[in-house]
């Protein structure tokens, strides 16, 4: 649901495996006229990684490294 930020994973039988809603919110552009439109936090595209994807291979995917990112935008 790329309009509304949401991320999910979805199993064959239908059920939610995960949600993340991206926090990041920005300007969403102007309308005709030039007022603003307001913020989003709207995505394109969500790529999902298996845990033994060699993408992965070597990089520190410790939350922990985040957290003071997650704190600050209040999802922690």
């Amino acid at each position: 649901e790329g309009a509304t930020g949401r991320f999910i994973e979805v199993t064959s039988g239908n059920q939610i495996v995960w949600e993340y809603i991206n926090p990041l919110m920005a300007d969403s552009g102007r309308l005709a006229g030039g007022s603003s439109s307001g913020r989003a936090n709207s995505v394109f595209r969500a790529h999902r990684f298996a845990p033994d994807d060699p993408a992965l291979e070597g990089r520190d995917l410790d939350p922990a490294l985040y957290a003071n990112l997650n704190r600050i935008l209040g999802v922690s």
